[in-house]
């Protein structure tokens, strides 16, 4: 296995103001154990891609302080991203 892909659901907006709390300090603790881990690639406030040879030990870390559903994809290799290029030519075509 390549990578794993970790999306934290989000709290309804209407949440009570501890679950907003608790929400904004999970996202803080993972950016602390995630930063400057280039095998950690933060796709999102919420969307973590980690490589498993090398973070597979952070991965397991932040799992294990999700109060929050999560939901988790599993490549068995590197993920090929399809990169949109803005074409400033579109930009145009309408306005």
């Amino acid at each position: 296995m390549h990578s794993i892909l970790l999306v934290i659901e989000k709290p309804n907006p209407h949440a009570d103001q501890k679950t907003q709390n608790d929400y904004r300090g999970l996202l803080s603790d993972i950016k602390d154990i995630t930063r400057d881990d280039v095998n950690i690639e933060s796709l999102s406030e919420n969307v973590l891609l980690f490589e498993v040879s090398t973070a597979l030990r952070k991965f397991s870390r932040v799992l294990s302080l999700a109060d929050f559903p999560y939901k988790c994809i599993f490549f068995e290799d590197k993920p090929e991203w399809v990169i949109q290029q803005q074409n400033p030519d579109l930009n145009n075509a309408f306005g």
